[in-house]
């Protein structure tokens, strides 16, 4: 098994030692370069003639930042081009063996930056993906038509070119030979452009095909029936002549009409498509000489070995060993998306040294993933002073979760970002590294293979094993047994085959994870019960916070068992265990050596309290595991205390704590923690800080503080900083942390309520105060981009922040009449009944014969005062009528697929004040659900919704048969429990009727009284 001693401290080293192991000439003293002179450029990057794809990346990004900072363009050449001037080595080449550079003797993650005879060299331990290719599955080598070939295993095998390469929507030529070795329909060449349209080449009912469509029409040509044995195809397209051809083995098969399609800058799909999300069509068999040309070429020639002459892209397949390469005309100058971006766990000590380079010798900085949030200096003639370096990072895995970072506030302060420049932005901090599994709920896809047949996933089901899944409850089980052998036997089993390469997915490097679900309900069967009754099990049932060791010997007993079990089968493999929820401590026994640990805290405030009284219980467990020989890994939920807030109506205190977390990681990274990963981090400067610090502990705290407000704010940085820093000071004063504590619970998780939020830390003084210093930076700012900078932060976080703040004053103000309501029975009413029946007819209801419901207050309670809406309802013997209007900026109104995700009302009724009661809802384009709640999963319930909005007011009419509204329908005499609620997007707390007085919107109890007339 691995020596795990090389895992902990050793795991760093100096930003400056150990260049001497290198071989080549000894480093010389601190050199200038000149990169550029006056715009114009001193030096060319030099890459392998057959780049990786971190190097090429890395070169790529090089280019771009010095032509931002200079106005140069850098060129990108091949080490087999003549050079004039000083060379960059960017990635292992012929030029850097040369030199006595060997990647092959570089440690993980670990680069360097240098000067030999003259040259700068980038460089680190690298992939070998090649550029421009991703490889999916494993696929192999096999004899080609022409030298050897890329063989495809059919399922899960192919290849994506992920960068531009020179397709032309107008005219051009592609070819390749195959040898198919299953008669299934597959891809062997697609592309999808943006908007939609597209050119795939495929094999169907034993014909080839090639089909394009331009976004509006498409069409198909199609070849005879296809011999065993090599084929060769070749397709060209004429936008001007409006015509495409199919070739088989020389011979014209079909024409047919071509349109222009929107596929330049598409990634070619090679062997499967590989589209939208969605992978199928795989190609079984071997495939070889591609080519792509600029022109609609004749098959002069096809049989015999191509030449790259012509071809502005080739990939020849003749490698025999690791992945084909591709060679193309256009690599100078691709746009990078996330295609071509290379895995954040892939090799990519390069980027590293790039990335080092440009911060510390360039000045160049990335607080986001936005233009705005960049910072370039800009120097025409570019002089860096270079030192020698050669590290690692200060963390083996570094993780920010970028999806999680599209959550309140992160996108308004970052101008709100793509995917493309999220992934791009979490490539410049370094994120990844060590491939550890994040999540750790391992075992969900079990249920569709074993529980029971899922019909949207029916291609997963093998057997059902009912004994392998939790005992003792009723529906789906919610966990696994973990001390069913056949359950174990099956784990051991997809990890061997995951580690061998006959299953997808599943493990992580060396590594298989084991995370129970999300959910602390485990089996109820005689062994687990007796395997759970621990003495230490039964202590911990007194401990009602979430991070505990209730079933912490149960778990840690069967990833034990399942270590033992793997190293029979896996030898040198381990089980990387999540520590979580109820088995989050240490178990009372050791673990077995091989096992690593991810465990799982909240990581803002809760382990840095110096008083000890904030979460002093997470302290106490994150010292126990530091202190045990395995490795460890943190996985810290930055998001709390605040996400639970976020849909409670109203705003909290934002979590501000960059020193805080500068902190957490100096204490880490002396504590030997491997790797860590932040959920949810919720402020720039405290991402900043992460990034930062996971990536070169040694750093200091305050100089990156203070980098980041002169860089950034420019001439308003002196306010900024005060702001900044005083609302991080508040957050992070214990004694505005005060713990809740009651009689039931006297030692209860920290929330961060609204009087914490903005009694305790936004006090009206502070907040005066912090008002003067946001005026003194929109006065100071002077540049458009400085103005810009600071009119983000006030958007995104300081006007919420004075909203939130009022909005609690005003409910200080009438907390004495909402606890009054609180002991009052809910609101009544009647449901009047038309005189002339409408029929289901809505625009034929006199709505001023119905009752008015006023919505005057927020579902907590408290006064609207500045919203108005109201809910008229009324009946005519056949149908009930409901008009539901609200007075707003009806620009701002927002619906999303899923109706309950943005703006929408939402109506409860029922027949009583409990189950079964009825939910419907309605977005403002006028689609709904309704929904039954304790009576059967459907409800045919018959409505009708019209949705109309102009300027100022947003109405919505809806009408149902009255036998439709309850289980037993609806009749005069009857009363229909009742409540209206307007949820609204970014408007505060939603609006109801009958007040509940709790963030969920289900709660019977508190339904309005309506007598039907």
């Amino acid at each position: 098994m691995t020596d795990w001693t090389r895992f902990t401290r050793p795991w760093l080293m100096s930003a400056t030692c150990g260049m001497a192991a290198l071989a080549g000439p000894s480093p010389a003293a601190d050199q200038s370069l000149r990169l550029t002179e006056a715009g114009k450029p001193r030096a060319s990057i030099v890459v392998s003639a057959k780049p990786a794809q971190a190097a090429m990346f890395a070169a790529i990004e090089l280019r771009d930042h010095v032509k931002k900072i200079s106005g140069a363009d850098l060129p990108i050449l091949s080490d087999t081009a003549e050079v004039k001037g000083m060379r960059i080595l960017v990635g292992a080449s012929a030029a850097t063996r040369a030199l006595g550079l060997k990647p092959e003797r570089f440690k993980e993650q670990e680069y360097m930056i240098g000067v030999r005879k003259g040259d700068l060299v980038l460089m680190g331990r690298d992939a070998d993906t090649p550029y421009g290719v991703r490889i999916n599955g494993r696929p192999q080598w096999g004899e080609g038509r022409f030298g050897k070939a890329i063989v495809l295993g059919g399922e899960r095998d192919s290849l994506v070119v992920t960068e531009p390469i020179g397709f032309d929507d107008a005219q051009g030529s592609m070819e390749l030979w195959f040898r198919p070795d299953a008669e299934t329909n597959s891809v062997l060449l697609r592309l999808d452009g943006d908007p939609w349209s597209y050119h795939i080449v495929s094999v169907e009912g034993g014909r080839v095909v090639y089909t394009t469509y331009d976004g509006k029409a498409g069409s198909a040509v199609k070849s005879g029936a296809l011999t065993p044995g090599w084929h060769h195809v070749l397709v060209t397209w004429d936008a001007a002549k409006n015509r495409k051809e199919l070739f088989v083995d020389g011979r014209s098969a079909e024409a047919g009409a071509y349109g222009t399609t929107h596929c330049a800058k598409a990634p070619l799909q090679i062997g499967a498509m590989d589209f939208a999300g969605g992978k199928g069509a795989w190609f079984k068999g071997a495939l070889d000489e591609f080519r792509l040309y600029a022109r609609a070429r004749t098959p002069d020639g096809w049989d015999r070995a191509p030449s790259d002459a012509d071809a502005i892209a080739a990939m020849a397949c003749d490698e025999g060993t690791g992945a084909p390469h591709l060679t193309a005309r256009s690599f100078n100058k691709p746009v990078l998306t996330r295609a071509g971006i290379p895995p954040q766990c892939d090799a990519q000590a390069t980027a590293y040294a790039v990335y080092h380079f440009l911060e510390r010798n360039c000045g160049v900085r990335w607080y986001g993933p936005t233009e705005i949030n960049t910072v370039i200096p800009k120097q025409p003639t570019l002089i860096v002073k270079v030192a020698d370096v050669r590290r690692r990072p200060s963390f083996a895995w570094r993780w920010m979760m970028p999806e999680y970072n599209f959550g309140a506030p992160m996108p308004p302060l970052w101008e709100k970002p793509t995917q493309d420049e999220m992934w791009l932005f979490a490539a410049r901090l370094r994120n990844g590294g060590e491939k550890v599994p994040g999540g750790g709920h391992t075992y969900y896809p079990y249920y569709d293979r074993f529980w029971r047949q899922n019909p949207n996933n029916k291609a997963a089901w093998e057997e059902q094993h009912l004994e392998w899944f939790a005992h003792g409850y009723e529906g789906q089980p919610p966990q696994m047994c973990y001390n069913s052998e056949g359950f174990i036997a099956q784990v051991i089993k997809d990890a061997k085959d995951a580690f061998e390469g006959r299953r997808a997915g599943g493990v992580f490097g060396d590594w298989l994870p084991a995370g129970g679900m999300d959910n602390t309900s485990f089996c109820k069967c005689p062994m687990c019960l007796l395997k759970a009754d621990t003495p230490f099990h039964r202590a911990e049932l007194k401990n009602k916070h979430f991070s505990n060791g209730r079933d912490s010997d149960y778990w840690f007993d069967y990833c034990n068992r399942l270590q033992r079990e793997l190293r029979k089968t896996c030898p040198g493999k381990g089980v990387r265990a999540l520590a979580y929820a109820s088995w989050t401590k240490h178990p009372s026994f050791p673990l077995d050596r091989d096992i690593s640990v991810v465990l799982a805290l909240a990581g803002n405030i809760f382990i840095d309290d110096p008083t000890g009284v904030i979460g002093s219980d997470l302290m106490k467990i994150y010292r126990e595991w530091a202190g045990k020989r395995n490795p460890l890994y943190l996985y810290l939920y930055a998001e709390f205390p605040e996400s639970p807030v976020w849909s409670a109506g109203y705003t909290c205190f934002p979590g501000f704590g960059s020193r805080l977390i500068a902190r957490q990681m100096q204490r880490y990274h002396k504590d030997g923690v491997r790797g860590l990963m932040l959920e949810g981090i919720t402020t720039m400067l405290n991402e900043c800080m992460f990034n930062q610090m996971a990536f070169d502990a040694a750093q200091d705290p305050e100089q990156i503080l203070s980098e980041f407000f002169t860089l950034y704010y420019g001439a308003a940085a002196e306010p900024m900083r005060k702001l900044w820093l005083e609302i991080e000071a508040a957050y992070t004063d214990p004694a505005n942390w005060p713990a809740e504590r009651t009689k039931d619970d006297p030692d209860p998780d920290v929330s961060i309520t609204e009087e914490r939020s903005w009694k305790l830390m936004g006090t009206a003084e502070r907040m005066a105060r912090w008002a003067g210093y946001m005026e003194e930076a929109e006065a100071a700012a002077r540049t458009d981009t400085e103005k810009a900078r600071v009119q983000l932060f006030a958007k995104a976080q300081w006007e919420p922040m004075v909203a939130a703040k009022r909005l609690y004053d005003n409910k200080s103000q009438y907390q004495s009449e909402v606890e009054a309501l609180k002991k009052s029975p809910p609101p009544s009413a009647r449901i009047p009944r038309l005189a002339e029946p409408a029929n289901g007819d809505l625009d034929k209801v006199d709505w001023n014969r119905g009752e008015n419901l006023k919505l005057l207050r927020d579902i907590y309670g408290y006064p609207a005062p500045d919203r108005h809406a109201d809910v008229t309802i009324l009946h005519d013997g056949q149908h009930l009528y409901l008009r539901l209007q609200e007075r707003t900026d009806t620009k701002k109104l927002r619906s999303e697929p899923n109706i309950f995700f943005a703006d929408d009302w939402e109506i409860f009724w029922a027949a009583q004040r409990d189950k079964p009661y009825r939910q419907v809802g309605v977005n403002p384009q006028g689609a709904f659900q309704a929904i039954p709640y304790g009576e059967g999963p459907a409800w045919d319930s018959g409505i009708k919704v019209v949705s109309d909005i102009v300027p100022d007011l947003w109405t919505t009419r809806l009408c149902l048969p009255l036998a439709n509204v309850l289980p037993d329908g609806l009749r005069s005499g009857q009363t229909l429990y009742f409540n209206a609620i307007r949820a609204s997007f970014g408007a505060g707390s939603a609006l109801a009727h009958s007040p509940h007085f709790d963030k969920a919107f289900h709660v019977p109890a508190r339904l309005a009284e309506l007598k039907v007339e």
